[in-house]
């Protein structure tokens, strides 16, 4: 592999490590509670990103040969951070939404 495709697979590989493994709702993805993500959707996400604009999913399965050591694994259609990785998803606490919710408002705009 000469150098310009190692390197645009090494920063690839960098970005994905960012969004799967520190700041996935940054980008709007919605991991699993394994940390799993569709393909489609990481892809759809990524187009979304002027900087990422363009990669396919056989871009981000290259990832696993191109890559010695890849942080990522594959499933048939799904990717996540490898669980002994030291980029992992972090771990949010579902809260339920508070029963009642206020709004401040004008009393002349609201008319009720």
């Amino acid at each position: 592999m000469d150098q310009k495709s190692r390197q645009k697979h090494e920063n690839l590989a960098r970005t994905l490590k960012y969004i799967l493994g520190k700041a996935p709702d940054e980008f709007g993805i919605v991991l699993d509670p394994e940390g799993w993500i569709d393909l489609k959707g990481l892809v759809i996400a990524l187009g979304d990103n002027p900087g990422t604009k363009g990669v396919s999913v056989t871009r981000i399965l290259d990832l696993d040969w191109a890559l010695e050591k890849s942080p990522f694994e594959f499933d048939s259609k799904r990717v996540r951070m490898k669980p002994d990785s030291e980029f992992l998803p972090p771990l949010r606490e579902y809260l339920p939404p508070p029963t009642n919710l206020y709004n401040g408002c004008r009393r002349k705009p609201y008319r009720g």
